[in-house]
């Protein structure tokens, strides 16, 4: 099998396993971020992260939604964090259009912003999350 070279960009904890958001696509923890990754080709597309993210410590637990909408992620202080995947690189694909200028870029613009939505309702660490089948509903402990 071929060897893949480290990256580095975990950092020091990824806090939980990745989860595939399609045949292509992954999305990993790593410290206080999301990454999403093509997996055929190992590059990092976007990192999911702001200020608000690295106070809430690791990324503890990671869940893409059924439909592939949406990444929830639980952090270590209890916080959970949804982003919606099929928006991301909307506004670097708008840009491109209207500037008529191919993108020469293969790595991510940095953070990706704001989470969609953001619920602060456990008091310690999210351990776990899941979708139920539709993705309209999530759990978390």
């Amino acid at each position: 099998g071929s060897r893949k070279r480290h990256t580095g960009s975990h950092g020091t904890n990824a806090g939980s396993a990745s989860t595939s958001i399609s045949s292509v696509l992954c999305c990993t923890p790593a410290v206080d971020a999301i990454l999403i990754w093509n997996a055929k080709s190992g590059t990092l597309l976007h990192r999911l992260a702001n200020e608000t993210t690295s106070k809430a410590g690791n990324v503890t637990s990671l869940q893409c939604s059924p439909d592939q909408k949406w990444v929830a992620a639980g952090y270590q202080d209890g916080s959970i964090r949804l982003w919606r995947l099929d928006k991301l690189g909307q506004e670097e694909r708008d840009q491109k259009y209207a500037s008529h200028e191919p993108s020469t870029s293969s790595t991510p613009t940095g953070d990706s912003g704001d989470a969609n939505l953001t619920f602060n309702a456990h008091r310690s660490c999210i351990q776990a999350l899941a979708w139920n089948s539709r993705g309209t509903t999530l759990a978390s402990g």
